[in-house]
């Protein structure tokens, strides 16, 4: 098996992340979530504000304005992931170097 879901198998609560916008894709990424949740998988997702289905489905998730036209919402969305990945960055430059 090499493709992606092999890192889910393998490790119990591997996160994955999803970016969730209310559009055309919204019914496939609940289903993509709900798979991911079967595999026993930690949800993280980045949502419109108004969305309580996929935050019901998520285990942590990120708030952005809903009312945003389509065309800005890539700008609303980058913004938490962004924040996600500085976050990440520091805890595994603190892990593997102590002094900083």
């Amino acid at each position: 098996m090499l493709e992606p879901l092999v890192f889910l198998d393998a490790e119990p609560c591997f996160p994955v992340v999803f970016v969730c916008p209310k559009d055309e894709t919204h019914k496939t990424i609940i289903g993509n979530i709900m798979e991911m949740k079967a595999r026993g998988a930690s949800i993280i997702s980045v949502v419109e504000e108004d969305d309580e289905e996929i935050k019901n489905l998520s285990d942590e998730y990120f708030e952005v304005a809903g009312s945003l036209p389509e065309s800005l919402s890539p700008i609303a969305f980058i913004v938490p992931l962004q924040l996600l990945a500085l976050w990440q960055s520091r805890k595994v430059v603190t892990r593997t170097n102590p002094a900083t």
